[in-house]
């Protein structure tokens, strides 16, 4: 038995817990967790459509799972939480709205060879893209990663690469959704930022979910398909990283959360998560660098943030399990284990493998410790979403056992099927 096994079997036994607490009707699966603010008691609800803790991602979850653990009951589950995910998807964002709900269709109709799903996914996705850019003309779009024009951008250029219909179409959507969030754009004391949307009043961010990382990897993406415009492109997700190198702890590894401005009487807080801090960052400039390793910038910064997420992982892994844990020993992929795991495997270092492997034994010890999964909601309480529920933490598991089969979690357009990498 290879070190793997246990991983992928602590995935599919996870996958069939959250498999069975969904709630079907009329040929849809829907999903029921915890919410919680810090600090109040959970509430449960019914959760919507979208990729980041709907039905979009679960159904993502369920199917790889069900098709890797040989498991026909996951893979059909997903197709009822597909069906869901498109049918109650709130607004056109990738990780809020219809778009990524489309994506994972577009995935999912190619995994199945299911030309109506895919079809389906397509049609989604450019709805989803046109409302972006209608929000984006009248000056009330979004602007980040996870909720905004940046996401769009991204998926609109992955998109462009894909083996769908009119795969033309989205490189236009995509620049002319481009056009819009760089006009958005403010110059920092270095290179420019970008709020999380035009009318908020809050502090520029770094980070990949809500701040210049997310800015900086969509006009990465949209270089690879617009060639003819690639060095605009290129120099303004370069000013967003100029942005974030102001805020840069090299000694922590990480990037200031710029949420909570300091007082000065002690440090930033400098995370390692994927919304904001190391994990996310280091995902962006892991990106860049295999389109542009000649960058010393951006070879810079990604040693910085691999190097403390790899120290964040020796830290928790020294750790305790179970109620004596950190905060940092929740699952979630959006700001804990289960986010290193995603960045650790994308190395493709065999050393980060092992690590990622270590954590996943990690996740599943501190799981028998509690009677649910640690999820990242404040409190930790049991929800099924991928990005902070135990979907993510399955996928985590997935990853950690094959790496060079699964992708990405964090981003529902990394297993489309693509005309050119």
């Amino acid at each position: 038995m290879s070190d793997a096994d246990p991983a992928l079997a602590r995935a599919g036994a996870l996958a069939e817990e959250v498999a069975a607490a969904a709630i079907t009707a009329n040929g849809m699966a829907g999903f029921h967790g915890a919410i919680a603010l810090p600090g109040e008691a959970p509430r449960y609800q019914l959760f919507g459509g979208d990729y980041y803790e709907g039905s979009a991602g679960i159904a993502r979850m369920l199917l790889w799972t069900g098709q890797l653990t040989e498991r026909p009951k996951l893979v059909a589950l997903a197709r009822q939480a597909l069906r869901h995910a498109l049918s109650h998807s709130e607004g056109w964002s990738l990780h809020s709205g219809l778009l990524g709900s489309g994506l994972v269709a577009v995935e999912a109709g190619t995994r199945l060879a299911s030309p109506a799903l895919l079809r389906e996914g397509t049609d989604a996705a450019r709805s989803a893209l046109e409302a972006a850019l209608a929000e984006a003309q009248a000056g009330t779009a979004a602007l980040d990663h996870i909720a905004g024009l940046a996401g769009a951008v991204y998926a609109a250029a992955a998109l462009a690469r894909a083996e769908v219909r009119d795969h033309r179409q989205f490189r236009a959507l995509a620049v002319e959704l481009a056009d819009r969030l760089a006009a958005a754009g403010e110059p920092a004391a270095v290179g420019r930022a970008w709020r999380m949307s035009p009318q908020d009043p809050g502090p520029l961010l770094a980070g990949l979910a809500h701040g210049a990382a997310g800015v900086a990897l969509a006009f990465t993406a949209l270089a690879a398909v617009d060639p003819q415009h690639a060095e605009r492109w290129h120099a303004l997700a370069s000013e967003a990283r100029a942005f974030e190198r102001l805020h840069v702890d090299s000694q922590r590894g990480s990037w200031a959360d710029l949420r909570v401005e300091g007082d000065g009487s002690s440090p930033s807080s400098c995370p390692h998560f994927w919304c904001h801090g190391s994990v996310g960052i280091a995902q962006e400039r892991l990106l860049a660098w295999r389109a542009m390793p000649q960058d010393p910038l951006i070879a810079t910064d990604l040693a910085i943030g691999l190097a403390g997420a790899r120290a964040a992982a020796a830290a928790l892994l020294a750790g305790p399990v179970g109620p004596g844990a950190s905060d940092m020993a929740n699952g979630s992929l959006c700001h804990g284990a289960g986010g290193l795991i995603d960045l650790l495997v994308a190395t493709g270092q065999s050393d980060d493998r092992t690590l990622a492997l270590r954590l996943s034994s990690f996740m599943d010890a501190d799981r028998q410790a509690r009677p649910y999964p640690r999820s990242g909601m404040p409190g930790g309480w049991g929800t099924p979403g991928l990005m902070l529920g135990s979907a993510g933490i399955v996928w985590a598991h997935l990853r950690a056992a094959r790496p060079d089969v699964v992708p990405a979690g964090w981003d529902p357009a990394s297993g489309l099927p693509l005309i050119f990498a």
